[in-house]
């Protein structure tokens, strides 16, 4: 029982003694400028991410969409009265026009 109350581990050491406090593991602390710079930071990376899976999704519907619609006449042509309705730009408007080979002329 001696053994264990002379054991530094249990008695010897307090608390706040800086001798026992754990090692910093060599980053600096920030200024609360750099901290608010770099949170903003990691935002931004979050929103492009969030940004880039969605174009990815969109990517995979539209495509879904398209090879179904080849084979599918009356899927077709809502395909493109939805086209018509929702594509506004002109480049838009010629992206998806290359996409339905022989339907450029119904988006111009």
């Amino acid at each position: 029982m001696n053994d264990l109350l002379a054991d530094d581990r249990i008695n010897g050491a307090r608390a706040g003694d800086p001798a026992q406090q754990p090692a910093k593991r060599g980053r600096k602390s920030e200024t609360p400028a750099q901290r608010l710079e770099r949170l903003l930071r990691q935002v931004q990376d979050a929103k492009h991410a969030a940004r880039e899976a969605d174009q990815r999704k969109n990517a995979v519907v539209g495509e879904a969409l398209l090879l179904e619609s080849a084979e599918d006449p009356a899927l077709k042509m809502r395909v493109i009265e939805i086209l018509r309705r929702r594509v506004t730009t002109a480049q838009a408007k010629a992206d998806i026009a290359s996409l339905l080979v022989g339907q450029g002329p119904h988006f111009t």
